[in-house]
C-alpha cells in the first residue's frame, strides 16, 4: 500500500517534467519537415502509391511514377540539409525535375490508356502545387545569392584625388588593387 500512495505521488508530482520530456523527445521534427513543399510532396506520394496500385498492367511507367515520386521529397530533404546556397538549390531542382517528370508519367498513363483523364486530374493539380511551392523555395534561397558591396573607383577618380601627373607618378602614387586600371 506505501508503495503504491509512493508510486502515485512521484508520477504525479513528476507529471509535467515527464511530457516535457516526451514531448521533447518525441515532437522533435528536421527542419525539411517544416517545410509545406516536403509535406506536399509526402500526400502526393500517398496519393501516387494509390493510383499505382489501381493500373492493372504491367508498365514500366508504374514504376518510374513511382521512383520519381519518391525522390521527389528525397531531394528536398537532402537539399534542405546543404549549407551551401548552389548546392540547396541545386537538390530543389533536382525535386522540381522530379515533380515534372510525375506529370510526365501521368500523362503517359492516360495516353496509354491505362487509367482516364478524371483519375489523374488530383494528381496533377498537387504536383502543380508543389512545383510552384519548388520554385518559390528555389527564388528565395537563390536571391539570397550576391556580391557584397564593394567600393570601385575609376581611374578619373583615381586622378582626381591625385591630380594630374605622368604615368610613372601615376603607378607609383596608385595602389596596387588600382594599377590593372592604368
Amino acid at each position: 500500500m506505501c508503495l503504491d500512495r509512493v508510486a502515485r505521488w512521484f508520477l504525479l508530482s513528476w507529471r509535467p517534467v515527464l511530457d516535457c520530456l516526451q514531448n521533447r523527445l518525441f515532437n522533435r521534427q528536421f527542419d525539411h519537415e517544416k517545410l509545406n513543399v516536403y509535406q506536399a510532396s509526402l500526400e502526393f506520394i500517398t496519393w501516387a502509391t494509390e493510383l499505382i496500385a489501381k493500373v492493372e498492367s504491367r508498365a514500366a511507367v508504374k514504376d518510374q511514377l513511382d521512383r520519381a515520386s519518391t525522390s521527389i521529397p528525397l531531394n528536398i530533404a537532402e537539399g534542405n540539409g546543404k549549407y551551401s546556397i548552389r548546392d540547396r538549390c541545386r537538390f530543389l531542382d533536382f525535386a522540381r525535375g522530379s515533380a515534372l517528370e510525375c506529370a510526365a508519367c501521368l500523362d503517359v498513363l492516360v495516353a496509354k490508356r491505362l487509367t482516364p483523364v478524371e483519375a489523374v486530374i488530383s494528381g496533377k493539380a498537387q504536383l502543380f502545387e508543389i512545383v510552384s511551392m519548388l520554385m518559390g523555395l528555389i527564388s528565395s534561397v537563390s536571391s539570397r545569392i550576391g556580391e557584397e558591396q564593394a567600393a570601385y573607383s575609376s581611374l578619373a577618380d583615381h586622378e582626381q584625388e591625385i591630380g594630374w601627373c605622368s604615368i610613372a607618378e601615376c603607378i607609383q602614387r596608385t595602389p596596387a588593387r588600382m594599377r590593372c586600371l592604368i
